[in-house]
């Protein structure tokens, strides 16, 4: 959930800015939402592990609404 958060999230705000590397710009987020997801899940000896998933897995079905939203809107 953290590498589709974090390659949608970097490939939007890039993609804004400069179009042309808005593809670029995914796998490169898609590598820091993975780490950064597997360090919110494992700190602390994953004391907070669940919250930390549960967050992620909300982000990532928000961004799948509201991409499919602009997507099929008219």
């Amino acid at each position: 959930m953290g590498a589709f958060t974090g390659a949608c999230i970097l490939a939007m705000g890039v993609g804004y800015l400069e179009p042309r590397l808005g593809a670029q710009a995914a796998p490169v987020g898609g590598l820091a939402g993975f780490v950064g997801g597997l360090w919110l899940t494992l700190r602390r000896g994953g004391h907070w592990g669940g919250s930390a998933i549960v967050a992620l897995t909300g982000i990532a079905i928000m961004l799948a609404v509201s991409l499919g939203y602009v997507a099929f809107s008219g």
